[in-house]
């Protein structure tokens, strides 16, 4: 059969076969992982879930996304992840899923269905009692048909009722300790109280997460009072400086600083440095941190560091991200961001390092936080941004040449394009290909006209 593709380094993938199945890619796997052993080779067990996880076809991008943040993947076995994927493909083999594509409405003579669900996948049509009778219609079965009656419908002898049962939440339930039973009669739940029956209808599929409600007003006044941090990695191509991971970090007024890392490990020196410098410029004290319970933010060191500093932690429940949805959106979004600015500038992934920093520079300068009503530079800093020097990421800039020795005829252009701002001097962030198309893959900075105070921040 034919490849796919296959990489070479150490972030390589295996070479994907088309139509390669989970058990194929596995086993290949475990061939090599022999053979590096028979040559004295050994994988680390993170480096060889990684590799495993990277080689899945693309079907498989979903679950693949979700793996690679769960910190135990940096220790379970290749067998352990691979019998976590055979289980989801067992399941998906055996489900009939589908999803809304369109809303619509249907008429006949009598009646408007409104808000009609379009789902391609179902061969069959399902109808929705509740919501008939939010139209104040009445509905009726009988052991033949399902009746929709006008809202002037009335029952001709109230006598006729024998059994009421009221609505709760979109669900007709009751209590059947009321009912004395004949010896004849057989009920389900004929011993179960109403919210007995609620976790019934739970079990049976009708369980959703409930959600968190956002703040109606921010009590906080003053910018690092809080700090909400969250980690996102590694990814699957490495960055021009070999960076895998990305440290998000964002104080409540929505100012947001990231750091790339090489492993997890670096976090607690990094957010230990970042704290003590931001601390010192702006003259305010962190007062909380929050994040999620990864051992690169719950270990001795940060623990140890948070208690001389008096920072109070916080920690979001396990598996519930929305706990900590500031840094989590803000992960989103700027990944989201750079995906559109890598795709537009037709730069490849390599550059995603650079696409994530230039995203969070221009959302701190330019989104604008409720109630306030500024841009989150300007509430941390007190002032407005300057924004007459930003250039579109990726666009073409020519570089003037002073290093080399030119002759006097010689060009003093060198091409390269545009891979963001300097937060250390004034200056643009330019990828220099050099002369003729020879890469020479160094980074250089231009001076520029940029009219803001300080740069650090």
């Amino acid at each position: 059969m034919e490849l796919e593709s296959i990489n070479s380094g150490p972030t390589a993938k295996l070479p994907i076969l088309k139509l390669e199945s989970l058990d194929s890619i596995f086993n290949r796997l475990q061939k090599i992982v022999s053979r590096l052993a028979i040559l004295g080779v050994v994988i680390a067990q993170e480096d060889l879930n990684s590799k495993f996880l990277s080689s899945l076809p693309h079907k498989w991008n979903t679950h693949v996304v979700v793996w690679m943040n769960k910190s135990e993947v940096e220790t379970m076995s290749i067998d352990d992840l691979y019998n976590n994927f055979k289980i989801v493909e067992q399941k998906v083999n055996k489900s009939v899923g589908g999803r809304i594509t369109g809303k619509g409405t249907l008429k006949n003579d009598n009646l408007d269905f409104e808000d009609v669900y379009f789902v391609n996948e179902l061969k069959f049509n399902l109808f929705s009692v509740s919501q008939m009778c939010d139209k104040k219609n009445y509905v009726l079965f009988t052991d033949t048909e399902c009746l929709v009656l006008s809202p002037n419908f009335k029952l001709p002898d109230e006598n006729q009722i024998l059994l009421k049962i009221p609505r709760n939440d979109n669900m007709y339930s009751f209590d059947m300790k009321n009912i004395v039973p004949k010896e004849s009669l057989t009920c389900l739940v004929s011993n179960a109280t109403l919210d007995e029956s609620m976790l019934w209808h739970i079990i049976l599929g009708k369980q959703h997460r409930a959600s968190c409600k956002s703040k109606v007003l921010n009590p906080i006044t003053k910018p690092l009072f809080m700090l909400l941090m969250d980690l996102f990695g590694p990814t699957f191509v490495s960055s021009l400086m070999h960076k895998k991971y990305c440290l998000v970090v964002t104080d409540d007024y929505g100012f947001t600083w990231i750091f790339f890392l090489t492993t997890k490990d670096e976090t607690s020196e990094i957010l230990e440095n970042f704290i003590k410098e931001i601390e010192n410029l702006v003259d305010l004290k962190v007062k909380i941190i929050r994040s999620d319970n990864g051992t690169e933010f719950k270990n001795k060191v940060m623990d140890d560091f948070c208690r001389e500093k008096g920072i109070k932690r916080e920690y979001s429940v396990a598996r519930t991200p929305q706990q900590n949805g500031v840094a989590e959106r803000r992960n989103r979004t700027l990944i989201e961001v750079a995906r559109i600015m890598l795709a537009d500038s037709n730069l490849p992934t390599t550059f995603w390092a650079e696409a994530v920093s230039t995203a969070c520079y221009v959302q701190n300068r330019v989104l604008v936080v409720k109630p306030h009503n500024k841009t989150p530079y300007e509430l941390f800093r007190g002032f407005k941004p300057a924004l007459s020097f930003m250039r579109p990421f990726g666009c073409h800039v020519t570089i003037l040449n002073t290093l080399d020795s030119l002759g006097k005829f010689d060009g003093k252009g060198d091409e390269g394009f545009f891979v963001g701002y300097s937060l250390s001097s004034k200056a643009f962030r330019v990828y220099n290909t050099g002369t003729n198309g020879e890469k020479k893959k160094t980074f250089c900075c231009t001076q520029s006209t940029r009219k803001e105070k300080q740069t650090s921040y």
